[in-house]
């Protein structure tokens, strides 16, 4: 499963939880970054200190937030024209 499916298990449960609970229904889920690495649910859990999940979106988001590097893609890059100080109104390089 890929990350943006994750969304649509955490529907599937009734929050609020505690994450060894949320382990139990949800840690054999798998997911895949786009880099072929996979993790399960439980190895992200497994790196989140708080013992409960009040919301969906708080699951979701500490989820998220420890998901290995490999799940980033290009570290650093941004396809935006970062700001030129002292400059107003430039033209963007990049669309």
């Amino acid at each position: 499963m890929y990350w943006t499916d994750l969304h649509a298990l955490l529907d599937e449960v009734t929050f609020p939880i505690r994450v060894d609970q949320f382990v139990t229904e949800m840690g054999h889920h798998l997911i895949e970054y786009s880099t072929g690495t996979v993790e399960s649910v439980e190895e992200l859990c497994d790196r989140i200190d708080v013992s409960q999940y009040v919301s969906a979106e708080d699951a979701g988001m500490s989820l998220m937030l420890a998901m290995h590097g490999d799940a980033v893609g290009r570290r650093g890059y941004s396809d935006r024209d970062p700001p030129i100080h002292g400059v107003d109104g430039y033209d963007p390089v990049s669309c």
